[in-house]
């Protein structure tokens, strides 16, 4: 099997999906704070996968230090299109840059489970875990769970 997901996350991709708005965001965002409620503003927080930015941005709007991580370099250019304030990285969700200095990993829009195998994802995981904080924690948004 291709790795097919290097190359799916393209310009094409924004378009497929115009429904994935900032209003959508968001409401993700507002649901991740209620849920979360004793997140302060400076917490450093993890968007793995962000592609575009959507939370990225809201999230440091908020007052969050943001580091969003894509493997798309198509969409993290998309996100550095507007003024930021947050730090973009392209990189592998198997293979994070980082060491334990996360209080909070989000990764939003079923974006876990494209490897054809589980010690592939399961390499995420550890990848996840290697990052956060002692009691940091982890928020996946995944639609399809089987």
């Amino acid at each position: 099997m291709d790795d097919w997901y290097a190359n799916w996350f393209g310009p094409d991709y924004i378009r497929l999906y115009p429904h994935r708005d900032t209003a959508e965001a968001e409401r993700q965002v507002e649901f991740l704070l209620q849920v979360m409620n004793d997140l302060s503003p400076g917490d450093r927080v993890l968007d793995l996968c962000c592609g575009a930015g959507r939370h990225t941005r809201l999230l440091a709007e908020r007052g969050f230090r943001v580091v969003g991580v894509d493997l798309s370099a198509a969409l993290l250019a998309r996100a550095n299109e507007d003024g930021r304030r947050f730090h973009l990285a392209r990189g592998d969700m198997r293979r994070l840059p980082f060491g334990p200095a996360f209080g909070l990993v989000t990764n939003f829009f079923t974006s876990f489970g494209y490897f054809s195998t589980d010690t592939e994802n399961q390499r995420i995981l550890e990848a996840i875990g290697s990052v956060l904080e002692p009691g940091g924690r982890f928020l996946i948004d995944y639609l399809n769970s089987d």
